[in-house]
């Protein structure tokens, strides 16, 4: 167990920044396409989210809370499908604000791995992989991810439990405590509801605003980034049979300039539409990445995009 102070970068910045986002118009939620999609492109009005804001009858669902490490209390955004994929994004300090995370702290992770469900109970395996890994002091798991074993109790109104990593010196035992993130979890997933541009704020590869994404009617996605040389070509997908806010996400990056060649490669992962804060009726775009191929180093991409 690491020491009450740690957090999951080496070096953490001071308190993360949480704000709200108002926005009218929706986000989309896609990655795909060659060459990107007309400057024309808008984003569609903002959803009428349905009146249930429990998760599906499986434990499925979204999830924003807390990951405790040690004392230590960062910021946690889940999402749990119904057939048990989870994904979790673990980022700065913890502010009890109500909203969603925009700042990028210095370092950060994301926990990717496959779950099966007894009743209440949800259990499994995955990896934590570094996020940022750009930095200087970035996250520790970026030189070794490491594996991880997760137990959680899924109600209506949240998910608890904890994470066992095995790092290098030893296990580390996480907790979380999650609660049911609006009632957007329940809307439908369609790809024509996606078409529209979207500024990336948190991902590694975007600087200060310089990521705009181009989604079109077929959830093929483009995207190019000034900074980091980063372009990025995918598709989104309804995950399943589309019945809840859930998208498959495949995405290919290339062209990034040092120091962030190491995002070069292909990716895969969820995505959903998103209110800035509990109380808002805005959208957002959050996706959950990490490496497709087995064989190459794992690398993790958390996106937050706001609709232009």
């Amino acid at each position: 167990m690491r020491p009450a102070s740690m957090t999951i970068s080496n070096q953490v910045a001071g308190t993360s920044r949480v704000a709200t986002f108002v926005v009218v118009a929706s986000l989309a939620a896609g990655l795909a396409g060659c060459g990107g999609t007309s400057s024309e492109a808008s984003a569609p009005a903002a959803p009428s989210p349905p009146t249930s804001a429990s998760p599906g009858e499986s434990g499925d669902g979204r999830f924003v809370g807390t990951v405790t490490i040690g004392s230590t209390s960062l910021f946690g955004d889940a999402l749990l499908t119904v057939d048990g994929s989870l994904r979790l994004y673990v980022g700065g300090p913890y502010e009890s604000t109500g909203a969603l995370q925009l700042d990028k702290p210095d370092g950060s992770a994301q926990f990717v791995g496959e779950v099966s469900a007894q009743g209440q109970h949800v259990s499994g395996s995955g990896m934590v992989i570094g996020q940022r890994c750009v930095l200087p002091a970035s996250d520790r798991f970026c030189d070794e991810p490491a594996p991880a074993e997760v137990r959680l109790t899924v109600r209506s109104d949240e998910a608890r439990g904890e994470i066992e990593v095995t790092t290098r010196k030893g296990i580390e035992t996480w907790t979380l405590n999650l609660q049911a993130w609006s009632n957007y979890y329940a809307l439908p997933a369609r790809r024509e509801d996606l078409s529209g541009q979207f500024q990336e704020d948190l991902a590694e590869f975007a600087q200060d605003g310089d990521t705009i994404l181009s989604v079109d009617d077929a959830g093929q996605l483009f995207f190019q980034s000034a900074g980091s040389g980063c372009t990025g070509n995918g598709i989104a997908s309804p995950h399943l049979d589309g019945n809840v806010n859930v998208y498959e996400v495949a995405l290919t990056i290339a062209s990034c300039d040092a120091p962030y060649t190491h995002l070069n490669g292909e990716f895969e992962g969820l995505a959903t539409t998103t209110p800035g804060s509990y109380w808002d009726y805005d959208s957002f775009l959050r996706v959950w990445l990490s490496t497709s191929d087995p064989s190459a180093p794992p690398e993790a991409i958390t996106m937050l995009a706001a609709p232009r």
